[in-house]
């Protein structure tokens, strides 16, 4: 199974691809919304799970949640997570409310590796990815990111 990272901080970009790792899922990360599109247009790199940072430079995770919804990704079950700490313009709170019901699952930054393990066992269940590892719980359990 796929994931794909997106954050524009490189610090939580390689701390969630480690933890992510070691729960058994392949990961891809990026630094931008634009980027994340592409990389989800490249049909040789199937993706089946996205975790966006809701606040970024130029295209952000609301864009790429917006066109993962529009079925501009034809033909692929993706199951979406939303994540935010807040910016200076909007706060965490705000930016995943006006998420709801667009996302399988969100995290208010920061968070504990249980509660990534959660969100991500709720994206398989919500599309029934039927490739999904056994999610595992680890040592770190209480590190927060």
């Amino acid at each position: 199974m796929q994931v794909l990272v997106v954050d524009d901080n490189e610090f939580i970009r390689k701390s969630l691809e480690s933890f992510i790792s070691k729960l058994g899922f392949s990961v891809t990360t990026v630094e931008s919304g634009r980027d994340a599109l592409s990389v989800l247009g490249d049909y040789d790199c199937p993706i089946d799970i996205v975790i966006t940072d809701v606040m970024m430079p130029g295209k952000d995770g609301f864009d790429v949640v917006d066109e993962i919804n529009n079925h501009r990704l034809i033909g692929r079950q993706i199951g979406l997570i939303a994540m935010s700490g807040g910016g200076r313009t909007i706060d965490a709170k705000t930016a995943l409310d006006a998420l709801d019901g667009q996302v399988d699952a969100y995290l208010r930054k920061p968070f504990k590796q249980e509660d990534l393990r959660k969100v991500l066992k709720t994206a398989i269940e919500a599309h029934n990815l039927n490739t999904q590892p056994e999610v595992k719980k680890t040592e770190e359990s209480y590190w927060e990111i």
